[in-house]
């Protein structure tokens, strides 16, 4: 939880966990986290104007290396990413709009 206080009570996005827990845990081993893990990395790109072809081929390689099986998992991770910038629109605004550019990432990215 990033915060437990009543009526404040959320969860934990990508921006609090920056690079935390990316190893040596039960949610480190899973889907959400290293869909997470780029999504915070896009926004830290986009809040640094850094070039989006460079930042965006960076977040898919991360993928790529935190997940056992890319193309068994890429559908997915994308799927995660769709739902979180669907959802994350109104309380995390930069959050939401970097889990869209993921999730448009991954969904164009050619394979092969």
């Amino acid at each position: 939880m990033a915060d437990n206080t009543p009526n404040k009570a959320r969860l934990k996005g990508a921006s609090d966990f920056k690079r935390a827990i990316m190893s040596g845990h039960p949610f480190s081993g899973g889907l959400v986290r290293p869909v997470l893990y780029a999504i915070n990395e896009l926004r830290i790109a986009a809040e640094k104007e850094d070039d989006a072809q460079t930042s965006g081929d960076r977040a898919i390689t991360g993928l790529r290396d935190n997940l056992t099986s890319w193309g068994q998992q890429r559908i997915q991770a994308n799927l995660i990413a769709e739902w979180l910038g669907r959802t994350l629109t109104r309380h995390r605004p930069e959050e939401a709009s970097a889990a869209r550019v993921l999730a448009t990432l991954m969904r164009t990215e050619r394979l092969g």
